[in-house]
């Protein structure tokens, strides 16, 4: 579940497509948004406002070696029964985000 964030003045569907190439490689791909979230504490414990996010699924068709960058590598997890593979990097949203995904998918 490859994740990041926007930068300044980027627009979200961009940034979804150069998190998805940084993080996997993957040069073509067809995404489509799912939801928006938000989350409070990823700025530390002292954080007052919520942060917002938005979930895309993306079907990729095309993939490249890994850019430069702070990904060492990229591979398939076998996950029991379509379940999330583990572990998650951040235990507290990917289940709630994998969830949206099955859905949409009409897995669950």
């Amino acid at each position: 579940m490859p994740g990041g964030h926007r930068e300044e003045g980027e627009d979200i569907r961009d940034a979804a497509r150069r998190e998805l190439w940084e993080e996997t490689g993957a040069a073509e791909a067809a995404i489509a948004p799912l939801c928006i979230y938000s989350v409070f504490g990823a700025d530390g414990p002292e954080q007052r406002e919520p942060n917002y996010g938005m979930l895309f699924l993306a079907q990729v068709t095309w993939r490249e070696p890994l850019p430069a960058s702070e990904i060492a590598e990229v591979r398939a997890v076998p996950a029991p029964a379509g379940g999330l593979p583990l572990p998650n990097t951040y235990p507290l949203i990917q289940p709630v985000l994998w969830k949206q995904v099955m859905q949409a998918l009409g897995i669950e």
